[in-house]
């Protein structure tokens, strides 16, 4: 084994990382059931791709923002919530 040779196993957690994953892998990383997080696909709250095959991926790079998204401190709004509600409001008026 070279010396700069990185390992298989960790070039493949790299890989992983940077792509996407299956539900129960996201479900996983983000500390939740796995029936919580097709919960949360169903209800469109977290990006998700549906492959042809029916099965569903999600990028780590959207699982990541999502989970920022979340941190924020409990009751407040994120801009994207207030413009929503903006938009409802200024449809019943």
């Amino acid at each position: 084994m070279e010396v700069n040779a990185i390992p298989r196993k960790n070039n493949e957690r790299k890989q992983q990382r940077q792509g996407w994953c299956k539900v129960a892998k996201a479900a996983e990383y983000l500390d939740v059931g796995e029936r919580t997080l097709r919960e949360w696909i169903a209800k469109k709250i977290i990006p998700f791709t549906r492959l042809p095959s029916g099965a569903i991926r999600l990028h780590h790079e959207t699982i990541d923002a999502f989970l920022k998204k979340r941190e924020q401190t409990p009751g407040q709004k994120s801009n994207e919530d207030v413009e929503i509600v903006d938009d409802i409001c200024r449809d019943l008026i």
